[in-house]
């Protein structure tokens, strides 16, 4: 671990000959975030000798996001703005909007076809009376582990489905 020592600001990973106790660069940087949120990332890093990085770590889950930050030319930019991802469709609005219904059919089948496929597959190597004498191959392995994932995830969505 990289430490920073807090007095005479020397970075290494023993102690310096001041004696004051060293400060971990993430702390560093998540005490530098809080006086001054609205720097960019590079240049808090820049102003306090830490990696962008651990300038990035400390600003995960700010309070308050600033709407521009300050870079290390002085110029303000704004930030991006996140995407809220689209829910899915509620059973009402399936049920107003025939096309929603056939995307979300759509959807399951496709879903049903591939776990169909992998099960057939896993069944061609059931099919042998005596798996001691056919023919062991990584295929069939991850054929027989592909069935099983798709079923576990059908599974699991019929169930989230059922409790709604």
């Amino acid at each position: 671990m990289n430490l920073k020592c807090s007095s005479c600001g020397a970075s290494a990973h023993a102690s310096c000959s001041c004696g004051v106790a060293y400060v971990p660069a993430g702390e560093l940087a998540k005490a530098a975030v809080a006086a001054n949120p609205e720097m960019s990332n590079r240049a808090i890093a820049e102003k306090i000798g830490v990696g962008k990085d651990s300038v990035r770590r400390a600003r995960t889950g700010a309070k308050a996001p600033v709407e521009k930050r300050v870079g290390k030319d002085g110029k303000a930019r704004k930030q991006p703005v996140a995407r809220a991802k689209k829910p899915a469709p509620s059973h009402q609005q399936l049920a107003e909007s025939p096309a929603a219904w056939r995307t979300r059919v759509a959807n399951v089948t496709t879903l049903v076809d591939k776990i169909i496929e992998a099960t057939n597959i896993t069944l061609m190597a059931v099919d042998y009376a005596d798996l001691k004498t056919c023919p062991k191959t990584p295929q069939m392995l991850r054929a027989i582990d592909t069935a099983i994932a798709r079923w576990s995830k059908l599974r699991a969505t019929l169930k989230k489905e059922m409790e709604k």
